[in-house]
């Protein structure tokens, strides 16, 4: 499956959440939508197991899409060296058994709404979150698919990390790591899509944040071990204070 575009998983990403108040709407009647909805999931689901990686045919590895939107940085503890985030996280993948003909006559939908309970749900772990006992993702009950296959969900997560953090007079920068990679797929059956673009798209970063978002960076690695290998990205984040540590708590 080829990479996604940033831009192209934001529009995804946004749209699954509107998703969730608006309901579709064919020829102006959502009725004759959830009639046709109807007829189209529950034979697309019939035998589906969500609990099993979809492979494709061919025997390839499934390709996975991870963006991370940056919302806002929450806190900076500087004597700890810790540094707490608020992320949207998008994984897209591509699921061969989920797969329909969008004409109008067939089931004439491009795409549905699932129940995340229904698909395939990547366990994809930030690595470094030293909060993740108390910090869990909030996971969208809805997720979209697309007449291809193509799966998307979205997570918001608050995640807190080790950083590098300078004190600079009154004010700080840090410069953190968040690494994300699957917790129990090697390479034999997950890889992760190149990054399409080395900068992320920083759109959904808080205008009222008290800290300027310098430069976020991604990368993919991957990680050789004596019995397999794994592929991991991480998203490199540069920040700084704007305004001194007793204003705007």
């Amino acid at each position: 499956m080829e990479p996604m575009p940033v831009s192209a998983v934001v529009a995804l990403t946004l749209g699954i959440l509107l998703q969730i108040s608006f309901p579709a709407v064919v020829d102006g009647a959502v009725e004759n939508y959830s009639i046709l909805t109807r007829r189209l999931v529950e034979p697309l689901l019939e035998g589906h197991d969500p609990d099993v990686i979809p492979v494709p045919m061919s025997g390839e590895p499934v390709n996975i899409s991870l963006t991370l939107f940056l919302v806002d940085i929450l806190e900076v503890d500087i004597e700890r060296n810790q540094v707490e985030f608020l992320f949207y996280l998008s994984k897209v993948y591509n699921d061969p058994s989920l797969v329909w003909n969008p004409s109008p006559e067939e089931f004439g939908l491009d795409s549905v709404r699932l129940r995340r309970k229904d698909v395939w749900n990547p366990d994809v772990l930030f690595q470094d979150d030293i909060g993740s006992m108390s910090h869990q993702p909030q996971q969208s009950d809805i997720v979209d698919v697309k007449h291809d296959g193509t799966v998307t969900m979205t997570d918001k997560v608050r995640v807190r990390t080790l950083c590098q953090v300078y004190a600079l007079s009154d004010r700080h920068a840090a410069i953190c790591e968040i690494r994300l990679a699957p917790s129990s797929y090697d390479r034999s059956l997950l890889w992760l899509n190149e990054p399409t673009e080395l900068t992320p798209n920083a759109m959904l970063f808080s205008a009222a944040s008290k800290y300027h978002l310098m430069e976020m960076r991604v990368r993919k690695d991957t990680l050789h071990y004596a019995t397999a290998s794994y592929e991991e990205m991480v998203f490199t984040i540069t920040f700084g204070r704007i305004t001194p540590p007793d204003e705007n708590k």
